[in-house]
């Protein structure tokens, strides 16, 4: 029963009885989400969805029977990343880093590195998984993987925070990503492309996540029928794989500068913003990290 599986979650669920056919025409669910704050299994979930009975819903990131769902394809960009690790770098021994085991998302990725691993005939029975919940903590869980196996060779994560943890773990045993252990990621988050050395991810547009539940729910609230939906993903290889590092740029040979919060921010607002007025303020910014960089001091 519902009561009985949120008997503790009373706090995080009070909004949703707010919720109402008198104040909302359509609702998205990002059930992923949910079940992350909320301890839900799958009969308290229909339980949960009966509260919406008469609101049109569209669930996101996930499926659930009798709803229409946005998702994202976990399998196309995430074969590519794995089948690059293998194919392109001869790696034979890779871990994964899954994350939450209720996530919708976490089982569908941990699935298709079992299958990628499988048709390479490469070692992947439990003891080369971690568990994280997608956030950035994870280091202790990446060391106990690195002591299970310390012969590993890469380490695909299902997301890119979680990846955050993967990089300090693995610096703090004087180790380097993409010489020592290649890591990969999934979602392409606002940092990848500003990490040391920058990630290597599987891009997967939230904007786009967004936008076509958007579209569907005011489908939905008109009356008219909407399917289910999938957003594409693709792999996009930078040097945390070990791709993209010369002779003349070895990443153990690199004089690396700490990265602090606010160059990465400016890094993330320069590639992201659509500002003009912003971007011609931050390049300025990220001309001087970049002379930093290179040893010389304006």
């Amino acid at each position: 029963m519902l009561a009985t599986t949120m008997e503790y979650d009373y706090q995080n669920t009070g909004i949703f009885h707010y919720i109402d056919r008198r104040n909302c025409d359509a609702l998205i669910i990002s059930m992923g989400t949910i079940r992350f704050y909320i301890n839900l299994d799958r009969e308290a979930e229909k339980e949960f969805m009966k509260m919406f009975r008469e609101i049109p819903c569209i669930i996101i990131e996930d499926h659930i029977d009798g709803y229409p769902s946005v998702t994202l394809n976990n399998v196309s960009g995430l074969e590519d990343c794995l089948n690059h690790l293998v194919e392109d770098h001869g790696y034979r021994e890779i871990g994964f880093f899954s994350g939450d085991r209720q996530n919708y998302d976490a089982q569908e990725r941990l699935a298709v590195y079992h299958r990628v691993m499988e048709a390479h005939g490469l070692p992947h029975d439990e003891s080369y998984i971690g568990y994280g919940y997608f956030t950035e903590y994870t280091d202790e869980e990446v060391g106990a993987l690195l002591d299970r196996h310390p012969d590993i060779e890469a380490i695909a994560f299902a997301n890119d925070m979680m990846a955050l943890g993967g990089y300090r773990e693995i610096e703090r045993r004087g180790l380097e990503v993409g010489r020592d252990i290649a890591i990969t990621g999934f979602d392409d988050f606002v940092l990848s492309g500003s990490m040391e050395p920058p990630l290597t991810t599987v891009r997967v547009s939230a904007y786009q996540l967004g936008a076509t539940a958007f579209r569907q729910a005011l489908k939905a609230a008109k009356g008219e029928k909407v399917q289910d939906c999938e957003i594409n993903s693709e792999l996009v290889v930078r040097g945390s794989c070990g791709s993209l590092v010369n002779e003349n740029q070895k990443i153990g040979q690199r004089k690396r500068l700490k990265s602090t919060a606010c160059e990465k921010f400016a890094y993330s607002i320069l590639h992201n913003s659509e500002n003009r007025v912003i971007n011609r303020q931050i390049e300025e910014i990220c001309g001087r990290l970049e002379s930093r960089r290179e040893g010389i001091h304006l």
